[in-house]
């Protein structure tokens, strides 16, 4: 009778604190809800504006003045989600020496396109950017996916290029 109350007290008690953790999970999740909401529009994305890594992006691109570019991080961050590889996106602009432009702006077929690309930190530009899937060939890194619009008056490229 003792044992039984022993096993009966200890199997209360475990339930408790598993009640206990569950609902410390749950504030936990709630908060972790909230602060991704929070971190999304103050943290996650964040502008940068370092060429080499535009470069590696775009071996093949040559005459880059200057970059900015934002990266999103897509998958990974959640610790309840099952492990598995992240994906990074990213996208911003690339302003050109006005050789490489006019060389670009000759060497190409470049026909009107809308850029469906929507930046979250990276300043927005506006003009008249075109496209060419030849020229996204030959410049984007084969390990990444994505698209290059051109604006030969501003010496700029669009982009959004994300790995595979």
């Amino acid at each position: 009778r003792i044992m039984k109350k022993v096993k009966v007290a200890l199997v209360a008690g475990a339930m408790i604190t598993a009640l206990a953790a569950c609902e410390k999970g749950n504030a936990t999740g709630s908060r972790m809800g909230n602060n991704n909401a929070v971190n999304a529009s103050a943290s996650a994305v964040t502008t940068y504006t370092d060429v080499s890594v535009v470069q590696e992006i775009f071996p093949e691109l040559e005459g880059i003045e200057s970059v900015e570019y934002e990266v999103i991080k897509h998958g990974g961050d959640d610790p309840r989600s099952v492990p598995g590889p992240t994906d990074y996106v990213y996208q911003g602009d690339i302003v050109l020496t006005e050789e490489a432009a006019n060389t670009i702006a000759g060497s190409y077929e470049w026909q009107d396109y809308d850029t469906d690309i929507s930046f979250e930190a990276v300043t927005e530009r506006s003009g008249d950017y075109k496209l060419d899937g030849h020229f996204t060939q030959d410049i984007l890194k084969k390990t990444y996916s994505g698209k290059v619009w051109f604006n030969e008056a501003d010496k700029t490229i669009l982009f959004r290029a994300g790995t595979l």
